[in-house]
């Protein structure tokens, strides 16, 4: 082939070779450039339908003219062959540089967003790479980053190189290559999107992070086994310099169940960036965040704007890496301002008080001080479901609050005893309480939440909104809650991430709202007969209310009507995106492990859900009983004391701990954890039965 002239090519040498075919560097003579020219195998343009769609493609995105697509000048046949002509990069390929091992942090972020980035802008155009991985990623000697063979990566042979029952010695190498970066879907032959590019990326910045691959075996068919039915190591027990953002990022681009995956890639690469941005912020502690807030002026200017222009001084300082010199009056005004700010933030804030992800939060009613009684309960309901949505907030749960109160109430006989808040934070070990009020003055509602210091009284942050009519006061309250989140110190990140309007989160309706309230205060007293008509009530003013869906399959799973609550939650799942991010892991884990059946999907939702709620000990405690469904009795051991050590006061842990002790036949365990768990108060029935 060497010498040979093809068309206006005339092929110099030969500098690559894989499953899709040969590829030449040669001088295009008619443009008077090197090229770089793909002859490709038969095998994989005997579909000419396929081909020519594969064609138009290669057409679409080549015209995009992105700078990280490589281009294909032209598409054209010798001998009987195909071939592809494109721009010809100095470099070496993303495989050649894994082969020296992982990749810095940064690194990682600066190849994934750039090649990201050309994915979302071919998938805009409708365009599907289909075999994305580190051989397709070309890293240019002047440090450009491009995705190669973009139009071409869905070309098969006849017999897919991909497919789990090749064994044959000539597709071996190319197999297990494509079997390691391919999407359950794409490996089951099921019609593909974009979400399946997303899987593949995963597992391209999983082994630029870790340098090993999160899906391993002997055999194409062994790695896609392991891909549908596995859950990937977390890549910081590989690799502890891994940022747990890019960690979270990274297990989410890796669902299993497409749906649970980043919705674009647009999605994926925004997160990547906005981790690099959280990196590269000079000013990026809790004083920072707390100079948002803080009532505090520097030269007539607030905190929050002398803040931006000390970050716009650094950053523009970083933009100049030649300037040598030391501006040393820049140096004095910055330390000035710091000094302001910091002193500021300790008068008026009191420094060990700013609130830390450890920190327990008691959350209280939202009073209502008008004389509307839909009011009544109503925003506190939903201010919880917008708060727990929050992976900072470190929320105590709503029914040990209450129970608390209900029980320093008998004890003072229905008096309200003095001091009960902090005897209420005491035993909770919390540090703040968060409390709401809604009034109505002039026509308008009128909405305070406020964070009280436990046993000290003054308020930690405190926000205010309004609303000028009942149908407005739900949004109203949650711009007052994210807000009051931001000045608690959770990040914007983290704001925007896990910010899911609270009509969306709960209902448009205030008055599904005020039936999902009396719902839940009545499931939590066991009245799930009762639950079951308040739940209704709140579907009915509200037919796409998912969350109320969701305790409707509760109640009724607890009445033992298993028909019923299956049919909630088909309803739940359909309606999950009208739910906050944890209730969608919650509807989603639910669906998969009652409904459908498929408990791979259910692990995966429970593997996300550990990685976005790290603190949450229900995807732990899940995941236990699911081991003990199987007969994995260590591993379920392991699980179970895990959501025990992270909080969990409730006896599913328990009882899934002493059945696995039982599994093991470890039988004075098993009547120790019963034992326990009888002691903490959890009288539960299975306990008895375990005894007995």
């Amino acid at each position: 082939m060497i010498g040979t002239r093809v068309s206006h090519y005339h092929v110099l040498e030969k500098i690559g070779g894989g499953g899709m075919g040969e590829v030449f560097r040669a001088e295009d003579t008619k443009h008077r450039r090197v090229v770089a020219v793909k002859f490709l195998h038969r095998d994989f343009v005997q579909d000419q339908q396929a081909f020519q769609q594969c064609v138009e493609d290669i057409r679409v995105v080549s015209a995009l003219g992105h700078p990280s697509i490589c281009p294909v000048y032209e598409i054209g046949r010798f001998e009987g062959r195909h071939f592809a002509s494109m721009q010809f990069l100095e470099g070496e390929t993303l495989k050649q540089r894994l082969a020296r091992g992982p990749l810095g942090t940064k690194e990682v972020l600066r190849i994934g967003t750039r090649v990201i980035d050309g994915v979302d802008t071919a998938h805009r155009q409708s365009v599907v790479h289909g075999d994305i991985r580190p051989a397709k990623i070309f890293l240019a000697a002047d440090g450009r980053v491009q995705v190669l063979d973009f139009g071409l990566g869905r070309l098969r042979p006849k017999r897919a190189a991909v497919s789990v029952d090749d064994t044959s010695a000539a597709q071996a190498v190319a197999a297990m290559e494509l079997a390691f970066f391919t999407s359950p879907e794409q490996g089951l032959g099921e019609k593909l999107d974009g979400r399946s590019d997303i899987f593949s990326l995963g597992v391209v910045l999983y082994q630029m992070a870790t340098g090993v691959l999160p899906f391993s075996g002997e055999t194409p068919k062994a790695v896609f086994n392991a891909a549908v039915h596995q859950l990937p190591v977390p890549p910081r027990e590989h690799n502890p310099e891994v940022p747990e953002e890019l960690e979270r990022i990274i297990i989410t681009a890796l669902a299993k169940y497409r749906e649970l995956r980043y919705r674009s890639a647009a999605e994926l690469r925004d997160d990547l960036r906005q981790l690099i941005e959280e990196k590269e912020t000079a000013f990026s502690s809790p004083l920072a965040a707390r100079g948002e807030t803080a009532a505090v002026t520097v030269g007539g200017q607030s905190a929050e704007s002398t803040d931006l222009a000390v970050e716009r001084e650094v950053e523009e300082q970083a933009a100049s890496p030649g300037q040598k010199a030391i501006d040393w009056r820049t140096v004095s005004a910055l330390a000035g301002v710091f000094i302001l700010v910091a002193a500021g933030s300790f008068f008026y804030w009191g420094w060990t008080d700013i609130l830390s992800a450890d920190d327990n939060v008691l959350l209280m009613e939202v009073a209502n001080e008008t004389d509307e009684s839909v009011f009544d309960g109503t925003l506190g309901a939903g201010l919880a479901v917008k708060l727990r949505e929050s992976p900072f907030l470190n929320l105590v749960p709503d029914q040990d609050v209450r129970e608390t109160l209900a029980d320093l109430n008998s004890q003072a006989g229905g008096d309200k005893p003095s001091g009960m808040m902090d005897e209420v934070c005491q035993r909770h070990s919390a540090k703040a309480v968060l409390q709401g009020s809604i009034r109505k003055a002039n026509g308008d509602y009128h909405i305070r939440l406020e964070a009280v210091r436990c046993g000290r009284g003054y308020p930690l942050a405190s926000t205010e909104a309004e609303a000028a009519d009942q149908d407005s006061v739900l949004e109203a309250l949650g711009a007052a809650a994210a807000q009051l989140r931001r000045r608690l110190g959770e990040s914007r990140r983290s704001l925007e991430k896990y910010g899911t309007p609270i009509t969306q989160a709960t209902s448009s309706s205030l008055q599904a709202l005020q039936f999902f309230a009396q719902g839940l205060t009545q499931q939590e007293e066991s009245k799930d007969r009762e639950a079951i008509r308040a739940f209704q009530n709140a579907v009915r003013h509200d037919p796409d209310f998912a969350l109320a869906q969701a305790k409707l399959a509760l109640a009724y799973d607890r009445l033992g009507n298993s028909a019923q609550a299956r049919q909630h939650r088909q309803a739940a799942f359909r309606l999950r995106e009208r739910a906050s991010e944890l209730d969608r892991l919650m509807i989603s884990a639910a669906y998969h492990e009652e409904v459908s059946g498929n408990l791979q999907d259910a692990e995966d939702v429970y593997q996300r859900w550990r990685v976005l709620y790290p603190r949450d000990w229900r995807p732990r405690g899940r995941q236990a009983r699911l081991y003990l469904t199987r007969g994995e009795f260590e591993r379920a051991v392991e699980e179970a004391r895990e959501a025990l050590r992270r909080g969990a006061n409730q006896a599913p842990p328990y009882v899934t701990l002493a059945r696995a002790y039982l599994g093991l036949g470890d039988f004075d365990e098993a009547k120790t954890v019963c034992k326990q768990m009888l002691a903490d108060g959890l009288e539960s029935v299975d306990a008895y039965i375990l005894l007995y």
